[in-house]
């Protein structure tokens, strides 16, 4: 019989192999076991990714591979935000990039990047504008054809992904002064050590756009 780690092992190669959601019965009969007792060995082995945060389940029944953190967290909070839009289209309502930020939380710039991405992707549609903050603001809906579609993820590009991952906390620490109302001791030295870090971020960024530049050159 083979062990469980050798089980998750290879459930994790599959996961990791397929470029879109699948079933778990899918992945079952992929590594070649049989009936209830493979289903659930599989089904153990899937959890057990799921809370480690490597595998994501995007609808009904189907899980996607999606890494390991910080990534991980990257596809979860895509997947908040598609939730929120298809519960707004759902209700017959359009949604702007500051609707999705201030009810998910997150930050106004990843709202409009992933909007971005999947307007020019095919998923959502312009329906109209709002007045906001002395502009006038985009409305969209997803379109009644990817309603019943997985989550649409928006992959970091290999060759800068480093550089936006850094650069998606530096926004996010930056959102956070914002949010702060009181100027206890406290809270000033937080903002001094929050400075202290959005300046080591900014400074890998660096590092690493400078070797990627040589890198370039190079080739």
């Amino acid at each position: 019989m083979k062990s469980e780690k050798s089980i998750q092992s290879r459930v994790r190669s599959v996961l990791k192999a397929y470029k879109h959601p699948i079933r778990k019965n899918e992945i079952r009969d992929l590594i070649g076991l049989a009936g209830a007792k493979g289903y659930a060995r599989v089904n153990n082995a899937v959890q057990d990714l799921v809370k480690s945060g490597a595998v994501e389940r995007v609808s009904y029944g189907r899980y996607q591979w999606v890494g390991q953190s910080p990534d991980s967290r990257y596809y979860k909070m895509q997947t908040n935000l598609w939730r929120f839009m298809w519960i707004r289209t759902k209700k017959g309502k359009s949604f702007s990039a500051r609707d999705v930020s201030e009810v998910t939380g997150s930050a106004h710039y990843t709202a409009q990047k992933y909007i971005g991405f999947l307007f020019k992707s095919g998923f959502i549609e312009k329906v109209g504008r709002k007045r906001a903050f002395k502009t006038n603001a985009p409305l969209y809906m997803i379109l009644p054809d990817k309603m019943n579609a997985t989550v649409p993820l928006m992959k970091r590009q290999s060759g800068t992904a480093a550089i936006e991952k850094y650069l998606d906390e530096v926004r996010l620490l930056s959102a956070s002064f914002f949010q702060i109302e009181d100027t206890k001791l406290e809270t000033i030295q937080s903002l001094k050590n929050t400075n202290a870090r959005i300046a080591a971020l900014l400074n890998r960024c660096e590092v690493f756009a400078f070797s990627l530049s040589k890198k370039n050159k190079k080739s």
